[in-house]
């Protein structure tokens, strides 16, 4: 009897082209499965393994029809609140694509990134089994928002209660996530990046000392506090880049501040720029800033992807005061963290007021070795493989029943 191939599904409301991860995990995949789709978002050609769509552009009315399916889901038995879900704006292109793949040929296992993809993995036919790639903690995601407790959270936990039986692997990139689903099958799959291996910028005396923040500018990430603490210090030899895209009217908010703080020639706004080139822009700085607010389970349980990027270009970093970073900034003596409270401005702005070339040059050289080290031990991802490789013996002996 010839020995069936399981056939996988990735499903990803991510940008395939700038989603380090998600190609990451198609790669390795592939080569252990060699029978994978990827539906995601994306520029590029789609191909036989990849069925690409374009990023969907959400209006305001798009946006109070997706917050309108979301309440509306509440209310639904689970088979309508699934197609409910499964029609959203967001995920509606997604939908049409997985569908038209698994008409013609249903799919064994679907790798499922973020929640809003479990509705389209659970509709399927077959009902194939699910790895969840846990980047969050879902139901926690945005609980400083009282809307998202109100409409998002009710509907998020339902549905992974709905989908629990079929979830037979989940990943995480914080130990902290991990520790905090001591009940699940999870695996630790960290968000490490290759690092860059030339021309790094190495600390100066004489020279301005470049804080960097990249990643979106939203309200949680303390930007302000930087701003403020930049201004507190009393150096002027202290520049700031803030780089990324966020909603115009905060933009706007954070230029106001720097207007009114005379920092205008030291705060520098640029947009986003394409995940290629992320690590090695930020290699022309001296330290990364990653501080959140505590607004949520989900940030302080977080592993963010710009810890390794700041990391991957041999910066210093400066972090607030979580799990995570300690074990990751401190520990490693690659930054130092910062505490999150009401003085959290006090307490950076007498961070940045100590700051030498000397301890920075010491941080970065242990952020790029810690680079280094991280990238070696985590890229073949050694864990991945024994989890896939027993995953498809369970699907291969199901298989081979039928």
């Amino acid at each position: 009897m010839t020995k069936l191939r399981p056939r996988i599904l990735l499903l990803s409301a991510s940008d395939f082209n700038n989603d380090s991860r998600l190609q990451r995990i198609h790669g390795h995949v592939e080569t252990v499965y060699s029978n994978v789709t990827t539906v995601a978002y994306g520029e590029a050609a789609s191909d036989q393994n990849k069925l690409l769509s374009p990023i969907p552009v959400r209006s305001l009315f798009v946006r109070l029809l997706d917050v309108s399916k979301m309440l509306l889901s509440r209310a639904l038995p689970n088979k309508y609140l699934l197609q409910m879900l499964a029609t959203r704006h967001i995920t509606k292109d997604l939908r049409n694509n997985s569908f038209h793949c698994d008409n013609e040929h249903p799919f064994d296992f679907v790798i499922v990134k973020h929640w809003t993809n479990l509705p389209i993995a659970m509709l399927l036919s077959g009902t194939p089994n699910i790895w969840l790639d846990v980047n969050e903690v879902f139901e926690a995601e945005h609980d400083n928002s009282k809307l998202w407790q109100l409409i998002y959270k009710p509907v998020i936990i339902r549905l992974l209660k709905l989908a629990s039986p079929r979830i037979i692997l989940r990943s995480a990139t914080s130990l902290e996530q991990i520790k905090y689903m001591q009940d699940e099958t999870v695996l630790h799959l960290p968000n490490t990046k290759k690092p860059r291996v030339s021309n790094r910028k190495i600390s100066q005396k004489g020279e301005p000392i470049k804080l960097l923040y990249h990643g979106l500018v939203t309200t949680n990430r303390s930007l302000e506090t930087a701003i403020k603490a930049l201004q507190q210090c009393g150096r002027s030899d202290l520049e700031l880049t803030i780089r990324g895209n966020g909603k115009q009217n905060y933009i706007r908010s954070l230029k106001d501040l720097v207007d009114q703080l005379n920092l205008t020639s030291r705060v520098h706004f640029e947009p986003s720029i394409e995940n290629s080139k992320l690590i090695e822009t930020a290699s022309h700085y001296d330290i990364g800033l990653c501080l959140f607010a505590n607004h949520s389970k989900q940030l302080m349980l977080a592993e963010p992807n710009k810890i390794y990027e700041y990391m991957a270009a041999g910066l210093g970093i400066i972090a607030s005061e979580t799990p995570t970073m300690k074990r990751m900034v401190e520990a490693q003596k690659i930054g130092q963290i910062t505490e999150i409270s009401n003085n959290q401005i006090n307490a950076l702005s007498q961070i940045l007021k100590d700051l030498s070339h000397e301890q920075i040059s010491v941080w970065q050289e242990n952020s790029y070795a810690q680079a280094s080290k991280t990238w070696s031990e985590d890229y073949d991802w050694p864990k991945l493989d024994l989890s896939l490789k027993q995953i498809q013996q369970t699907l291969e002996q199901t298989l081979n029943k039928k």
